[in-house]
């Protein structure tokens, strides 16, 4: 998970119950003989939440928790850290017998699967510099501007990112609308995000890796 997110943490830990319902899904069309459950360590709320659903349904998964280290949260470092085992380049996680899923894929899978509801809605980070940064449960369609109107963006925001710091984008406008991919818009301002200092050549200092 890039910095400023915190969709999945929420979800987590408001929703535990029906992400480990999904999984037991997941678990039977797949017939995964082993379930782990990855969050990093920084979120001790949502991997206690994990813990104690999955204990009070019955279930075997493990929960763990794992470095909070960019991009660690990414499929392939994530099945490193759990498994130990290296998706090439060139080929998937499947042909390793190994398949990673988002929670809120999971959680949208029992929605539909148990109540026969389509992806309606999801819970998108509004952060940065706003007056009323937070989580919010957002109609998909909803415009951008709509949404940022919650947040109260404070006066010196002069742009903003869809996603995460590292792999988001900046938005030409904000009348586009909330959609099933939006995790996390953040407004941002010279003071948060000042210009990149000048390219430097890689002394491999690994400090890029410590964001």
């Amino acid at each position: 998970c890039e910095p400023y997110m915190s969709c999945d943490d929420v979800l987590m830990r408001e929703r535990s119950d029906e992400i480990v319902r999904g999984i037991a899904i997941f678990r039977d069309l797949l017939d995964a003989r082993r379930v782990l459950i990855g969050i990093e360590d920084n979120k001790p709320a949502a991997v206690a939440a994990m813990q104690a659903a999955v204990q009070a349904q019955g279930e075997d998964y493990q929960v763990v928790a794992v470095p909070t280290r960019y991009p660690a949260g990414g499929a392939k470092q994530l099945i490193r850290v759990l498994t130990g085992k290296e998706v090439p380049a060139s080929k998937r996680s499947t042909e390793l017998g190994v398949q990673c899923f988002n929670v809120g894929t999971v959680y949208s899978a029992y929605r539909a699967l148990a109540f026969g509801e389509p992806v309606i809605s999801r819970i998108v980070t509004l952060t940065g510099n706003l007056e009323r940064p937070r989580n919010w449960e957002v109609r998909l369609g909803t415009p951008l501007h709509e949404l940022l109107a919650l947040g109260k963006p404070k006066d010196d925001t002069d742009r903003y990112l869809m996603g995460g710091p590292m792999m988001g984008f900046a938005l030409p406008g904000l009348d586009a609308p909330v959609v099933k991919a939006t995790n996390c818009v953040i407004a941002a301002s010279p003071t948060m995000f000042p210009p990149n200092p000048p390219e430097m050549p890689c002394i491999r200092c690994g400090a890029c890796a410590e964001v």
